[in-house]
């Protein structure tokens, strides 16, 4: 009448089928995470209020939550591949949501597969059995199901590249109901926060001032400027109080680096961003879509801007954690006005990396930027044309197609899981990702429900925009995961573990290792999630095996 089985973290299991692939045993390393899915199946019976047991030494280190569903309402853009789960043009339910338990509990529809996603957080080394009960309300077993998980006495370093998916302070102003930078925001961006930095991110956008992304030509977004201005008679006077608790907040929940917000507008670097200063009293906006980036006004006002910022990052002691961004994705066209905007950083920031998207060599060839961050899709034509020491890479609408690694909501888990792989493979040295929490529209013109519009408003494919979810069900303030924030951090677990047998055996031997798996740049790797799964344990056992042999 019920059953329970389960699966790996890389099956989306749809309530209709079921998963393909049982997978009743795996392997961590003590400092690291796993997750894998408990799913339960009723016959005829509808049963409400099901509670899940753990059984398990473990159990204290071990979380259980809901998969639920969110709509995929544009799934397939123009010109994809073949490598997507459903291939539907329609609007699709599918598995993102990790819904916390509530009173209610859990609901079995009958013909209908309810998973659950459990998660073990670090644990003693040897070999631990997880048992998986299903209970009804009355706290009668109905099923269950044991998950044996080898955890190997080792230690994973921490990554040791900048990871960055950009935390929109606007957007969870607009969705909780707070004002930017008051201690009620505090409050709940503590909570992105943590989130944020338990799946593996350690690099915040700091809001210099308000984002110049994705705002169309003369209108604005919700002003966050973390630097006050005054306009005085002989210039201009800056405060940054509201930068340093922004600053002192994230560092002490484990954010390590820092993106200053970008000077010039995006697709461009031709206007300036929203500024606002406070003169004779009151505030307005002194610089924005009709100021161009390089004007005078604009440049004198960089002239004392910019010193002051390096001495106040200097007296914090983070000038050296700290990534500096001109204007996301500009063109051969665009060129003049970023560099001169390089040009003025280079001589009042020196020694700020300057990191942005871009598609254009030549602005590396001509040391206008240090770090150019790569997308996917056109990686080994930006290498062949300009090969920097450092470049970072990226994935958004680009890697629709080429079977690239991305996590909209069509596509298989392990498409996503296969990053981390290949950020060690092609020596990248930090990922980045525009959307943690974009819940607008693509002009930001206007707040988005992420459970049921996925799409930044018919813009770009379900999924592509947030990662996590603001507050289930109501907006007070809390942030609900999802399946593939999970595996995002997962993939990035996988790179530290390619660190740490490049530590003991070498990179050549971890590159020849690759190789021998199907592991090429970055459009060549292995779909099977099952043979994913099984080579990480190879690699498990390589480094454990070298670990005892030191």
């Amino acid at each position: 009448m019920f059953k329970a089985e389960q699966f790996s973290c890389l099956e989306k299991i749809f309530a209709s089928e079921g998963g393909k692939y049982p997978c009743e045993r795996g392997c961590m390393f003590e400092n690291e995470r796993y997750s894998f899915q408990a799913a339960f199946y009723s016959r005829w019976i509808l049963k409400r209020g099901c509670r899940v047991r753990i059984d398990s030494g473990l159990k204290d280190r071990i979380s259980v939550r809901i998969v639920d569903y969110a709509g995929g309402t544009y799934n397939l853009p123009a010109g994809h591949d073949c490598g997507y789960l459903l291939q539907a043009g329609s609007v699709t339910c599918y598995p993102d949501i990790l819904k916390p338990f509530t009173p209610s509990g859990l609901s079995l529809r009958p013909g209908l597969w309810t998973c659950v996603w459990i998660t073990v957080d670090g644990g003693a080394a040897g070999e631990h059995k997880i048992g998986v009960a299903l209970e009804d309300e009355n706290g009668q077993e109905l099923c269950r199901c044991e998950h044996t998980l080898k955890i190997v006495g080792v230690r994973l370093p921490e990554c040791d590249i900048p990871v960055t998916q950009w935390i929109h302070a606007d957007c969870i102003c607009a969705y909780h109901r707070v004002q930017p930078f008051t201690d009620e925001f505090y409050g709940i961006f503590g909570k992105y926060l943590d989130t944020y930095v338990r799946h593996s991110g350690n690099m915040l956008y700091t809001p210099l001032f308000t984002p110049p992304l994705n705002t169309p030509p003369g209108e604005e977004r919700m002003t966050v400027q973390a630097v006050d201005v005054s306009k005085t008679e002989g210039g201009y006077a800056f405060g940054f109080g509201k930068l340093e608790r922004y600053i002192d907040f994230a560092r002490a929940r484990g954010i390590r680096y820092f993106e200053l917000s970008h000077l010039a507008t995006q697709w461009g670097a031709e206007f300036c961003p929203k500024i606002v200063a406070r003169e004779g009293g009151e505030e307005r906006r002194i610089f924005g879509w009709d100021t161009p980036s390089s004007g005078a006004e604009y440049q004198t006002f960089l002239s004392g801007f910019l010193p002051a910022l390096d001495k106040f990052l200097r007296g914090k002691g983070i000038a050296d954690k700290c990534f500096v961004h001109i204007s996301d994705e500009p063109r051969r066209e665009h060129y003049p006005a970023y560099a001169a905007l390089s040009e003025q950083v280079r001589r009042y920031l020196p020694g700020y990396p300057i990191v942005d998207a871009m598609s254009e060599a030549e602005f590396c060839r001509s040391g206008a930027a240090d770090i150019p961050a790569v997308a996917l899709s056109g990686y080994e034509e930006f290498i062949r044309r300009a090969s920097p020491v450092k470049k970072w890479v990226y994935y958004c609408m680009g890697e629709t197609s080429g079977y690239f690694s991305n996590r909209f909501f069509d596509m298989p888990l392990q498409r996503l899981r296969v990053l981390g792989i290949q950020l060690w493979l092609n020596g990248c040295c930090g990922f980045l990702h525009w959307g943690f929490n974009f819940y607008f529209d693509y002009n930001s013109r206007f707040l988005l429900d992420p459970y049921h519009r996925t799409d930044a408003g018919g813009a770009y494919p379900s999924g592509d925009s947030f990662i996590v979810y603001p507050g289930y069900p109501s907006p007070q303030g809390d942030v609900v995961d999802s399946v593939r924030l999970e595996v995002f951090d997962e993939a990035i677990a996988d790179y530290r573990c390619l660190k740490l047998l490049e530590q003991k055996r070498g990179r050549e031997f971890v590159r020849r290792l690759l190789g021998r798996n199907g592991y090429d740049g970055f459009s060549v790797y292995p779909t099977d999630g099952e043979a994913f799964l099984r080579f990480r344990e190879e690699i498990v056992a390589l480094t454990e095996e070298s670990a005892e042999n030191e």
